[in-house]
């Protein structure tokens, strides 16, 4: 667990291949514990390995980082739940009261190509935050779905953030030419 503290980026993706390849219970829990606070690369290893051998045991670990006061365990929970494509906990923190999670969630549910999840994340682009709203425009044109272009235009319209108007305007035009 210490190498996944270390400073060494490489030194801490090998250390979580080498979590995956114990059959320790306490494996997914330990990644989970430790994706916090990781750049990309080490999350990514830390993800593939959480999907690829540990799934069940994963979900576990995940859902319960999912209930820690800690936002920061629930927002790199949101990130590992669509790496694991998880429709039913990418549910829940896309409605978490904080939001880190829900913009983490957003993301994750257009990187996972989780269609199923359209109805709740195009409500999130009237989230109260800005991040949010713009991480849902993004999260949608992830998803390749062109029938949410009327509600990516309908929210440009009352838009005054420049950051959500520019994910807005990159999300419509991406989707247009898509379809």
């Amino acid at each position: 667990e210490l190498r996944l503290r270390d400073s060494d980026i490489g030194v801490r993706r090998n250390a979580a291949y080498a979590l995956g390849t114990i059959s320790a219970a306490d494996s997914p829990y330990i990644l989970v514990r430790n994706s916090i606070d990781q750049p990309s690369e080490v999350r990514v290893a830390i993800l593939q390995v959480l999907s690829r051998s540990l799934r069940e045991k994963s979900l576990a670990a995940v859902y319960e980082a999912l209930n820690s006061s800690d936002v920061r365990y629930r927002a790199a929970s949101a990130y590992l739940l669509g790496g694991l494509k998880d429709e039913k906990g990418l549910s829940k923190t896309l409605q978490d009261e904080d939001s880190t999670v829900r913009k983490n969630s957003a993301l994750a549910v257009g990187s996972a190509q989780l269609n199923v999840l359209i109805p709740l994340l195009v409500p999130m682009l009237n989230d109260s935050e800005w991040r949010v709203r713009a991480a849902a425009a993004e999260g949608l044109k992830r998803l390749q779905n062109p029938k949410v272009i009327p509600s990516l235009k309908g929210r440009r319209e009352v838009e005054s953030h420049s950051v959500v108007i520019s994910a807005l305007d990159s999300s419509i035009s991406s989707l247009t030419l898509s379809s």
